[in-house]
């Protein structure tokens, strides 16, 4: 059975993807309430806030997704294209470096 966090969760999944960028980012903020080191709506809010062009408040929350679980290759490369966007090259790199040590392939 699936937690409150993990549903509301999804709902702001599929509000993302329906369109609603007001109400995904109200459903993703209310995940982290109920469960604020919810790794997969930490790294998912990342994203969702860098495709808004919000590259610093992204990068918070791909930090904290990291401090958190630091063993997706996944989140390491979305920290870094974060890092790129926000042109700090060195750091994204090092990001890119990590995703792969996790998984070379």
């Amino acid at each position: 059975m699936s937690s409150s966090a993990d549903q509301t969760l999804h709902q702001a999944l599929s509000t993302m993807q329906a369109g609603d960028p007001a109400a995904a980012e109200r459903l993703f903020r209310r995940t982290l309430g109920l469960q604020p080191k919810h790794v997969a709506a930490l790294n998912y809010f990342g994203i969702f806030l860098a495709r808004l062009h919000r590259f610093e408040e992204a990068e918070q929350y791909m930090r904290l997704a990291l401090q958190t679980d630091a063993r997706s290759d996944a989140t390491f490369c979305n920290y870094g294209l974060i890092l790129k966007a926000l042109k700090r090259p060195e750091d994204a790199l090092t990001q890119f470096n990590q995703a792969l040590r996790i998984n070379p392939s």
